[in-house]
């Protein structure tokens, strides 16, 4: 489409005053790929940079705030080099977040159905019925199995 009929705004940062001396090394095929909608992507990567940079600080306290910022920075660089011109998905994680659920109920699972570490206890410590924490209890069982015991009728 042409330009003059989607003129696209000036930005109102420079590079350089988002990533100081970073974009500097980069290769320039990820500053290439990037520019192609420079009035977009320095908003874009600023975000990405300040939810790396928050989650370094919470995470790592003692780091000092310029330490974490020049992480941050390194880490939306790595982004840009290797996903820099193709279309990221990023699944919302639930899958991965019921993983993790199903396996800290097989860890804290006691045998019983009452006990502390029982049924009805880890129900109640995940909102679930009994009947899905036997599913979550089946399914890692299943897991646990395929780890242990090897496939007797794989090659056949």
């Amino acid at each position: 489409m042409s330009a003059l009929l989607h003129p696209r705004p000036e930005p109102s940062m420079t590079d350089d005053d988002l990533f100081p001396d970073l974009l500097r090394d980069l290769p320039a095929a990820a500053l290439d790929t990037l520019a192609d909608d420079p009035a977009r992507w320095p908003a874009v990567l600023a975000g990405l940079s300040d939810y790396v940079l928050d989650e370094l600080l919470t995470g790592l306290p003692a780091t000092a705030p310029a330490l974490a910022r020049r992480l941050a920075y390194r880490v939306v660089a790595r982004i840009m080099r290797e996903h820099g011109g193709t279309q990221l998905y990023i699944p919302k994680g639930d899958a991965v977040l019921r993983a993790l659920r199903d396996l800290e109920i097989w860890s804290r699972y006691d045998g019983t159905v009452d006990g502390p570490g029982g049924l009805n206890a880890l129900a109640r410590r995940h909102g679930l019925s009994a009947a899905r924490v036997r599913v979550a209890l089946r399914r890692q069982r299943d897991l646990h199995r395929a780890r242990v015991q090897p496939d007797l009728f794989a090659g056949l």
